[in-house]
């Protein structure tokens, strides 16, 4: 997923203005139009807004993406793309992370969960992992179980459980320091 932030006429200037000017502030270029995601960024803006991070947006978001790869569990990923091209600040190449968002910013817990585990340890250069607070018990047994096969990723890996994406835009905040 690539990410680029371009000027706008328009400027929101509160959290208010967000869900009215939402198609103005997301535009999607590739693939079909995808309200799910439209929602993940309406919640990443309202929160960086409600954080006090910005206190007014004058961009427009462009998202190139492969539609095929791009599912409910990717919200916490598309906001890391959202923070990371807003802020300029680059996603370390040892992170990995997986997570739904809803309306509300809160991150639900995800399917599928030992899969996308075992692609985070096969990747071998990840050190730290995003994840649902809900999924996080779950993940450390499944650690548990491929300790022998993967040793030496599994005493870098860093588990960090989020709830809600003010969590993890507090995490993410981390990345500039």
């Amino acid at each position: 997923m690539i990410v680029v932030l371009e000027d706008s006429e328009k400027r929101i200037n509160n959290v208010e203005e967000i869900e009215d000017n939402l198609d103005i502030i997301v535009k999607f270029i590739h693939g079909k139009e995808d309200k799910y995601n439209k929602e993940v960024i309406s919640v990443g803006i309202k929160s960086l807004f409600e954080l006090g991070k910005i206190s007014y947006w004058n961009k427009s978001i462009y998202f190139l993406y492969n539609t095929g790869s791009t599912g409910k569990s990717a919200g916490v990923s598309l906001l890391i793309a959202f923070y990371s091209a807003f802020f300029k600040i680059g996603i370390p190449n040892n992170l990995s992370a997986t997570g739904e968002i809803d309306k509300e910013g809160n991150i639900k817990g995800i399917g599928g969960l030992k899969e996308k585990f075992l692609c985070v340890l096969w990747n071998k250069e990840a050190d730290s992992l995003i994840l649902p607070q809900e999924n996080h018990e779950k993940v450390l047994k499944i650690s548990d179980a491929y300790y022998k096969r993967f040793p030496k990723v599994l005493k870098k890996l860093k588990f960090s459980p989020v709830n809600h994406c003010k969590d993890l835009i507090d995490l993410l905040s981390q990345w500039g320091k």
